[in-house]
């Protein structure tokens, strides 16, 4: 069977996954202030006629609410990409260096599932729509959380790119693990 070519395309679509869904989240915010200055007339006259705020508030929730579905989705598809790849390292080497290493991958994958992204998500939506009684939502701790969450991504992404290099040599696994 050919477990090593398995596995290095998981890891692969793994890698390309997440960073295809970091850029897209990123423009999704990004283009809401597009939208609002783009040359189209309808635009205007619906930000004109509802206010800007109001348009800018309405077109932020919708660009945070296709985040957290892209975020949720792509979340649950690297679990299972992890849990795949840990199938085919039992398989194949039952090397428990590289299992660890694709375990850790899926640890920090379901710590900014549970936690960090529903409070990111929670603090946007806060922002967008704030409320006239409670306190207000402090930019602080949105930053600190995405801040804590591109560290996660980042590190899970040197996990996976020294499980693909480990994986892709043979001879280098053999050294290491």
């Amino acid at each position: 069977m050919h477990f090593r070519r398995i596995a290095c395309w998981l890891l692969g679509a793994w890698f390309i996954g997440s960073i295809a869904v970091s850029r897209i989240t990123a423009s999704n915010c990004a283009a809401v202030d597009r939208v609002l200055d783009s040359p189209v007339p309808e635009v205007h006259l619906i930000a004109i006629s509802r206010s800007r705020p109001v348009a800018r508030s309405l077109l932020r929730y919708m660009a945070v609410d296709l985040n957290r579905g892209y975020f949720t989705e792509w979340q649950r598809l690297q679990l299972l990409l992890g849990a795949g790849i840990v199938v085919v390292l039992l398989a194949d080497s039952r090397k428990r260096g590289l299992i660890v290493l694709a375990l850790s991958a899926m640890v920090l994958v379901a710590f900014q599932h549970f936690w960090v992204t529903p409070e990111i998500l929670f603090i946007e939506q806060a922002r967008t729509f704030p409320s006239q009684n409670g306190p207000p939502v402090s930019e602080y701790g949105l930053g600190r959380m995405q801040l804590l969450y591109n560290a996660v991504e980042a590190a899970k992404l040197l996990l996976v790119l020294a499980l693909s290099a480990l994986r892709a040599i043979p001879d280098l696994t053999l050294a290491i693990f």
